[in-house]
């Protein structure tokens, strides 16, 4: 009957005709079915019975001699008749004289053991026939009979018969009722399609037609009735509901309910909306709704409810939800329990709302205090609010430390009046107020405070005015910074500016004079003058010539502590370095008839990092002050030792009267000559300020020890380091060398300006490889100038560090000389600072090669340079740094 539940009224009426016809047709059918099967039994039973008293007959000799031939042969007979499967003939003691049929069949007549007549088993039929021979029973004939092929095939001609018979019956049926039952069915349709149309579009307006005044009749009278109360009221809560929705929307506030019997809930439609569902769109219980909250807010909301129900706080909590689109959303939600009279709960109801908004103000408003209250605390700066009379109403940590003080409580409790206690210049505070009342913020507003210690530190504060609804200064904010340190760097930058500025001018002012003095006190010495004139010209020339010395050396202190002394630090051959100073200074020795002297010859090999000009220098201010300052007869000698630091000390030891230990000290201070002013011997009492200064420059030490009545010995320790032979033979070993022979018939010309022997040397033996290439050596600058006008070389290496002209104006000649404008200039220096390569990149260098060389690297920079057809390849490069 369920498949008829949702059928069409029409349908089921004629599925029942047809049902109840189909149903009385095989009844019929059945009972003449089982009438006939009966029929056909009691016929089958019949022929059975004349069939085996006839085969009984015959069989009465066979069984009585037990003629098994013969036996056989009269039970073959039996087999024509289609109902016979089986037939046995037994003599008297039961035992078997013929057979036919299956193992099963003889199980089955054996079994039966009838001493005569039937047994029927369903669609088969036994028969035992007694054999009599004179009145006398001889044996038994046992027949079986199997009815179901007969029954079969009956069945099917009933069946076929009934289905014709079947089908007719039922399109006859179909036909009538399809014609008839419109005249009871349509009226119900069309008042079931008024109501289907009333339930679809909620249309309370539609009026079922009455076609007749039976029951059907009276059933659409009273269907439009209930449309007419149900219009009536639909109308006025369709406006109450709108109105409610409205307010719904508006507030994100929904309605819910729950029951307790059914566990069903029911929302509003902003209730669906809130939790992100189509108003409807489920039907709810609480496992469901459990299911769209937050897994971690699961059991508040259970508690909530359970302390309701049990009589405690009204239902009131808040609840992350889940939505479908996995957005989470905060849940305001409120309700109450209502009991029925039994005072057993039934039912709550109450309202939720979206809150989400809100918990995301609350969230960053906190998370805005939070960053804020950090930054606060934090803040390297100070930041502060004070009123504008003077008081602090909030300072961070850092301010209260840039006043001194170790907390900010402390500074807001101690300092009442910011004008008289913190300013230094009470005045200007009142510019400041004047200031931030006028414009209504002041930006950089520099003054000068006292901490708790009274001690003074300068700062720095940018503040705004913050006004109430009338306009009038709340207080002031702002943050403060301590600008003590900058202020005292400018105040030194200005200090070694105007420094630079009045040695430059004092320079220029005593260099112009000095150029007349010296010029005209030389010429008048070539004009034969008497020998009391030419006294008198000397000091004139020796006193200028010891100013310029002075101005000299104090521009070079100058230059080293402004930072703009550059050295270039590269091995340096100390035996060629102290041959060439004790040969610039043996003059003078000999003149003070003074020993100059080394006490142990120093290996060519022995090098140290240094700049070998500035080495130089160092040395003869050294050798000076030991020939100087000792009697005549006594001796300077120099001495080299390597310490266990791997640095190099070179001492310089005279035997002059030493120098008292509470003098030592004031040594390599500018200007303090330790009394020798006193005496005839020149100096300007900075020789050994600006040896110190240039050797900590070489990344050095230099020192001294005096043993007053025995003499004075100067050192200087630089570090050790491997010549450019001995680099370039370790690349050698460390890694293949590369070797290749130029493919060029024509020989080419290097020229090398260079005035350290140990690299001319390296460069010679590593050109040894190159036969084709011509090597020019130049110790000076202006000797390079005039062997490239000269020669005009293939290639130039110059070196920056040269006795006569800096390398970079022997480039700037180089480049501006038509002749050799376009011979290409590969720079060797130790200097591997960028400004230094990209500066000589940008003057027109080809190449830049750094110190220590490297081999391969060097080939390759000459090939590329020197072949015309690698120009291209070469001009790319800004720096090779090896």
């Amino acid at each position: 009957m369920l498949i008829l539940h949702d059928r069409p009224i029409r349908q089921k009426i004629m599925l029942v005709i047809m049902a109840i016809t189909a149903f009385v047709l095989f009844l019929a059918f059945g009972a003449l079915f089982y009438f006939q099967a009966c029929i056909l039994k009691q016929h089958a039973m019949h022929e059975l019975a004349i069939v085996g008293e006839i085969t009984a007959r015959e069989c009465g000799a066979a069984v009585r001699f037990k003629d098994e031939g013969a036996a056989n042969q009269i039970l073959s007979g039996l087999k024509g008749m289609p109902q016979v499967v089986s037939a046995r003939l037994e003599v008297a003691n039961q035992q078997r004289l013929a057979f036919f049929g299956t193992t099963r069949d003889e199980s089955e007549i054996r079994t039966a053991r009838l001493k005569s007549g039937f047994r029927i088993n369903g669609d088969r039929i036994i028969l035992a026939q007694p054999v009599t021979l004179g009145g006398a029973q001889e044996g038994t004939l046992w027949v079986l009979a199997d009815l179901r092929a007969t029954r079969s095939q009956l069945l099917k001609l009933y069946t076929s018969i009934f289905t014709l018979v079947l089908a007719a019956s039922l399109l006859v049926a179909f036909i009538l009722s399809g014609q008839f039952l419109r005249f009871v069915t349509d009226p119900i349709l069309r008042l079931a399609d008024t109501a289907r149309t009333v339930a679809d579009h909620n249309d309370y307006s539609v009026r079922a037609s009455k076609t007749c005044s039976d029951e059907v009749g009276v059933l659409t009278d009273a269907f439009n009735q209930m449309l007419d109360q149900i219009q009536s009221q639909d109308t006025e809560l369709r406006g109450s509901q709108d109105k409610l929705a409205q307010a719904q929307g508006i507030a994100h506030l929904g309605y819910w309910e729950r029951d307790f019997d059914s566990d069903r809930i029911r929302w509003s439609d902003e209730t669906y909306r809130i939790f992100g569902l189509q108003p409807g769109e489920n039907e709810l219980d609480f496992e469901k709704f459990q299911e769209l909250v937050h897994p971690e807010d699961r059991e508040l909301i259970k508690q909530a409810i359970a302390a309701a129900l049990n009589g405690g706080p009204r239902y009131d909590t808040e609840y992350r939800i889940i939505r479908p689109d996995a957005e989470v959303r905060f849940v305001h939600s409120q309700g109450d329990v209502v009991k029925d009279q039994s005072g057993e709960h039934f039912r709550m109801f109450g309202t939720a709302q979206d809150v989400t908004e809100r918990k995301r103000a609350e969230r960053a408003l906190r998370e805005a205090e939070h960053k804020y209250r950090a930054i606060f605390e934090n803040a390297i700066e100070g930041i502060f609010q004070s009123t504008p009379d003077g008081r602090f109403l909030s300072v961070n940590p850092a301010l209260a430390r840039m006043f001194g003080y170790d907390s900010p409580e402390e500074l807001i409790a101690n300092v009442n009046d910011i004008q008289q206690s913190l300013y230094v210049d009470p005045k200007r505070r009142s510019e400041f107020k004047q200031a931030i009342e006028t414009h209504g913020s002041v930006e950089l507003f520099e003054y000068e405070i006292f901490r708790k210690d009274k001690t003074r530190r300068w700062l720095c504060e940018n503040s705004r005015a913050v006004r109430d609804s009338e306009g009038k200064v709340s207080y002031y904010e702002g943050t403060v910074e301590d600008i003590t340190e900058r202020r005292r760097v400018e105040e030194v930058e200005r200090a070694s500016k105007a420094k630079s500025e009045f040695l430059s001018r004092v320079s220029h002012e005593l260099r112009t004079p000095l150029n007349a003095i010296l010029g005209f006190g030389q010429l008048l010495e070539r004009q034969n003058p008497t020998e009391k004139q030419r006294g008198r010209l000397r000091h004139i020339v020796n006193a200028g010539q010891h100013l310029l010395g002075l101005i000299n050396e104090v521009l070079d202190i100058s230059r080293i502590e402004t930072g703009k002394m550059q050295v270039s630090l590269e091995p340096v051959s100390v035996g060629d370095a102290l041959a060439e100073a004790i040969d610039l200074m043996r003059p003078l020795a000999s003149q003070r008839k003074v020993q100059l002297f080394a006490d142990v010859d120093v290996e060519a090999s022995v090098h140290v990092m240094a700049d070998r000009q500035r080495l130089k220098q160092v040395l003869l201010n050294l050798l000076a002050n030991g020939v100087k300052y000792i009697p005549e007869g006594g001796s300077v000698s120099v001495s080299c030792v390597a310490n266990a630091s791997e640095n190099l000390r070179v001492s310089i030891a005279d035997t002059g009267p030493g120098i008292p230990q509470e003098k030592v000290s004031r040594l390599f201070t500018p200007f303090d000559r330790l009394g020798a002013e006193q005496s005839n011997i020149e100096g300007t009492g900075l020789g050994l300020a600006l040896s110190r200064r240039l050797v900590e420059a070489m990344r050095g030490s230099i020192g001294v020890d005096s043993v007053v009545g025995k003499g004075t010995t100067f050192w200087v320790e630089l570090p050790r380091t491997k010549s450019p032979l001995e680099q370039a033979a370790s690349q050698s070993r460390n890694g293949e060398v590369v070797r290749q022979s130029s493919s060029r018939e024509k020989k080419c010309t290097l020229l090398y300006i260079e005035d350290n022997l140990s690299n001319l040397t390296l460069i010679e033996q590593m050109l040894e490889e190159r036969p084709e290439i011509e090597l020019l050596p130049a110790i000076k600058g202006k000797l390079g100038l005039e062997l490239a006008q000269q020669y005009s070389p293939d290639l130039i290496l110059l070196d920056l560090h040269l006795p006569d002209l800096p390398g970079w104006e022997v480039l700037a000649q180089l480049k501006a000389q038509p002749e050799t404008r376009g011979i290409p200039v590969i720079v060797i220096s130790a200097d591997a600072t960028k400004a230094q390569i990209n500066r000589l990149m940008q003057a027109g260098a080809a190449t830049y090669l750094t110190k220590p060389l490297d081999v391969n690297q060097f080939f390759r920079v000459i090939d590329e340079t020197s072949d015309p057809s690698g120009a291209g390849d070469a001009s790319k490069e800004q720096a090779v740094v090896t």
